[in-house]
């Protein structure tokens, strides 16, 4: 918060706002607390739901509590964020379909959620795909973006890096047509 209150800022970014892994999050005081708050002991086992669930609820609690505060202090400063779009892509523009992604089980990064609750003003998902070798990956997140942006900005941001010219300018022509949705 130092940020925001010591520096004229008009918004705060979080590049990297997740778990580098599943296997991550170990540390005592983390353990302790799950444990405590569930009434276990020792280490949780990484495949364990209710572990990963307690995971992904510290990272959007983190989230959460620096927009409240960013509202107290800045209420118009904007909260924003880049975040991954890995495979397995969305089938669907659903809440289930995003929970079958890696952001949310692999990493904790719940990205989706924190657009429904409006706990960000803007998401820059990094949909970083080559046309050539993953182009329904890229549609599928695409178009996910486009349909669960909520009442926040959704930027959807293609990996033109990793494509031909011809590729790069399809990719980013695509970001401006509707979903089939329509949004």
């Amino acid at each position: 918060m130092d940020l925001v209150t010591n520096f004229d800022i008009d918004g705060l970014h979080y590049d990297y706002i997740r778990f580098e892994a599943s296997t991550e999050g170990y540390n005592p005081t983390s353990v302790a607390r799950y444990n405590e708050r569930h009434g276990l002991s020792g280490s949780p086992s990484s495949s364990s739901e209710l572990f990963r669930q307690w995971r992904r609820d510290q990272v959007t609690a983190l989230v959460r509590q620096v927009y409240a505060r960013i509202q107290t202090v800045k209420p118009m400063l904007k909260q924003s964020g880049s975040f991954v779009t890995w495979n397995p892509s969305p089938a669907s523009s659903t809440r289930s379909a995003f929970m079958g992604t890696r952001p949310y089980y692999d990493v904790y990064s719940d990205w989706d959620s924190w657009i429904q609750e409006g706990i960000l003003d803007v998401a820059f998902p990094m949909t970083y795909y080559n046309w050539a070798s993953l182009p329904n990956d890229y549609v599928r997140w695409m178009n996910f973006e486009k349909d669960r942006k909520g009442n926040r900005h959704m930027v959807v941001g293609p990996g033109i890096y990793l494509n031909s010219l011809s590729n790069a300018i399809l990719e980013l022509n695509m970001t401006r047509d509707a979903s089939p949705a329509g949004n």
